[in-house]
C-alpha cells in the first residue's frame, strides 16, 4: 500500500534535515572569536570545514589549537599554548569552563581568540593611552615645525631673536619627544594573552628598542641642536661635539626604524580589530611614507609634512577602535573595515 502524500512529504523533509551537517547550511556562522593558528587572521563567521582566506590553513587546526572540537563543540580541557588573557598564567590542562587559578578570569574568555575586544582591560587601557600620547606628540612636532619656519622668516629684522627663541623651542621639542617615547613604549607593551606565542623579534620589540635609543639620542644631541639653532658652532668642543653629532645621526636612524616598526605594529593591531583598511594602509605606508618624505623634502618640507599627516590619520583610526573597545567592548564602526 502506498503511503499518503503527507507521509511522503514528512519523510522527505526528515531526510533533508538529516543531511544538514551543521549551522553553515542554515546561514549561521560557525566560528566565533577564533584566529588562524598560522597567521592570526580572524576567522569569525567562516565554516569549520574551510580554510583561512589569508594563508589557506585549515580552520579545523585553528579550532583545535583554541581548545575547540570542530564537530562536537568545546573540548573538556585547554590544549597547550594558551595563557590567561589577564595575567598570562599557562592554562594547558585546565577545564575549559573553569577559571584561571591565578586571577580568577574565566578560561573561556582567554580562549576567545586573538581579537582586541577579548584582550584584558589593562592592556586595552595601556594601548589607548599610548596612542593618545603619540598622537599628541605628533601634533606638537607639527606645531613646532611651523613655528620655527615662521620665526626664521621673521628673525631677519630682529637681531638676537634666535638666541632667545631657539632655546625655548629646543626645550619644548625634547619634552614632546619624551612624551612620544612614553606613548610608543605603552603601545608596544606585551599582551598577556599572547605571551609565549610571539617570536623573540617582533615589531613590538623593535619599536621598544628604537624608542629607547631615540629618546637617549634626543637628550644627548639637544645641546648641539641648540647651539646650531642659535647660529653658533660646536667645533671647539672636540670629543663632546663628535658624541653629540653621532647621537644626532643615530637618533635620526632610530626615528626611521621607529616609524616603520610602528606601522608594522599598527598593521598587526589592525588585524586584531579587525580593520582591513588599517592593515592595507599600514603595509603600504611602510615604504610610501619614507619615499614621500625624501622626494619632496626640499619643497618647503611638504614631503615630511604630508607623511606625518597620513601617519597621524592611520594611528588615529586605530585609536578610535581601541577607545570604543575600552568603552563598549566592540570596535568602532568605521567606513572601510
Amino acid at each position: 500500500m502506498s503511503e499518503p502524500d503527507g507521509a511522503n512529504g514528512q519523510r522527505e523533509a526528515g531526510e533533508r534535515e538529516a543531511v544538514v551537517p551543521d549551522g553553515a547550511s542554515l546561514g549561521r556562522p560557525l566560528v566565533r572569536g577564533v584566529a588562524c593558528v598560522s597567521c592570526q587572521y580572524p576567522l569569525d563567521g567562516l565554516p569549520t570545514g574551510g580554510v583561512c582566506p589569508e594563508c589557506a590553513t585549515e580552520i579545523r587546526r585553528s579550532l583545535m589549537a583554541a581548545g575547540m572540537d570542530p564537530a562536537a563543540g568545546v573540548l573538556g580541557v585547554v590544549q597547550g599554548g594558551h595563557t590567561c588573557v589577564s595575567c598570562g598564567y599557562a592554562l594547558a590542562g585546565l577545564p575549559v569552563h573553569g577559571k584561571c587559578p591565578e586571577c580568577g578570569t574565566d578560561v573561556q574568555r582567554s580562549l576567545r581568540g586573538f581579537l582586541l575586544q577579548y584582550a584584558s582591560p589593562e592592556y586595552i587601557g595601556s594601548l589607548h593611552t599610548g596612542l593618545r600620547l603619540v598622537l599628541w606628540g605628533i601634533l606638537g612636532k607639527v606645531v613646532l615645525m611651523v613655528t620655527v619656519f615662521l620665526a626664521g622668516a621673521a628673525a631677519s629684522g630682529l637681531p638676537g631673536f634666535l638666541q632667545v627663541f631657539m632655546p625655548a623651542v629646543m626645550g619644548v621639542d625634547v619634552l614632546v619627544s619624551l612624551v612620544m617615547a612614553v606613548g610608543y613604549w605603552k603601545v608596544s607593551e606585551p599582551d598577556p594573552q599572547l605571551q609565549g606565542m610571539e617570536s623573540p623579534v617582533t615589531a613590538r620589540v623593535v619599536l621598544r628598542a628604537s624608542t629607547v635609543i631615540g629618546a637617549v639620542c634626543t637628550v644627548v644631541a639637544a645641546p648641539q641642536a641648540l647651539v646650531a639653532g642659535t647660529g653658533g658652532g660646536v667645533a671647539g668642543y672636540g670629543l663632546l661635539a663628535a658624541i653629540m653629532g653621532l647621537a644626532g645621526l643615530l637618533g635620526t636612524l632610530a626615528w626611521l626604524v621607529q616609524a616603520v616598526a610602528m606601522l608594522t605594529q599598527a598593521r598587526f593591531l589592525g588585524r586584531r580589530v579587525p580593520d582591513r583598511k588599517i592593515v592595507d594602509l599600514a603595509g603600504r605606508y611602510r615604504w610610501v611614507l619614507p619615499l614621500i618624505s625624501v622626494l619632496f623634502f626640499c619643497v618647503l618640507f611638504l614631503g615630511p609634512l604630508l607623511a606625518i599627516v597620513l601617519y597621524w590619520n592611520l594611528l588615529d583610526r586605530l585609536r578610535k577602535h581601541v577607545k570604543m573597545i575600552q568603552e563598549r567592548g566592540v570596535p568602532a564602526g568605521l567606513v572601510g573595515m
